[in-house]
């Protein structure tokens, strides 16, 4: 059976084209986790000063004082937090929906 020059061109552009969409997600989740660091290192922060200006050591999660701390943090703070958290979450998502795609194409 032949195969004609334009169908593998056709095959070879995809192919290209897959393995472009892949790469682009993997940058966009690598900047997505950056992301999400820095915010959890700002909430890391915001958290030790609330605690300084209580006079508190130590806090356990889940605890009552965990969540009197968390509502005593700006909003902005949390909210980033958590956007972050959210958006790596999709990032890494499409990341492997297009590496799916680019496997089975």
């Amino acid at each position: 059976m032949k195969t004609n020059v334009v169908e593998l061109s056709a095959q070879a552009l995809a192919t290209v084209g897959n393995l472009g969409a892949v790469g682009l997600k993997a940058i966009e989740y690598q900047l997505a986790v950056e992301a999400r660091k820095q915010s959890a290192f700002e909430f890391g922060l915001a958290c030790e000063t609330w605690k300084a200006q209580q006079g508190i050591d130590f806090i356990p999660k889940n605890s009552p004082e965990w969540d009197q701390m968390l509502h005593g943090l700006p909003q902005l703070v949390r909210d980033k937090l958590w956007r972050a958290k959210a958006d790596e979450k999709n990032a890494r998502a499409r990341l492997f929906r297009a590496c799916l795609k680019a496997r089975t194409a």
